[in-house]
């Protein structure tokens, strides 16, 4: 099973690094504010990974007994996931509109 989710991570980065290269050529953006994205991304996937294993955890150990609680949870967790990944995007759209 490790091996399917270390697959899965490596096509999520190559696709991850196509899409950067295609912003950093579509768009000429300064490399510091790049570079500051990009810590801030890694830090809060970081977090949301972590908060995703005590999810699981918690889950698996049934440390509590009101599932509600985890199954409330997770949703948002994934969702701020994605958000805090397309952010760059989204930034970026917003700033070619104006």
């Amino acid at each position: 099973m490790g091996w399917l989710a270390q697959g899965l991570a490596w096509v999520i980065d190559l696709l991850m690094d196509i899409v950067y290269y295609f912003i950093e050529f579509a768009f000429n953006i300064p490399s510091s504010l790049e570079w500051a994205w990009g810590k801030f991304c890694s830090f809060a996937n970081i977090i949301l990974a972590a908060a995703i294993v005590v999810l699981a955890v918690m889950t698996t150990l049934r440390i509590k007994q009101d599932s509600y609680s985890v199954k409330k949870m997770l949703p948002s967790i994934l969702i701020s996931l994605v958000m805090v990944n397309l952010s760059w995007v989204i930034g970026l759209f917003v700033m070619d509109l104006g």
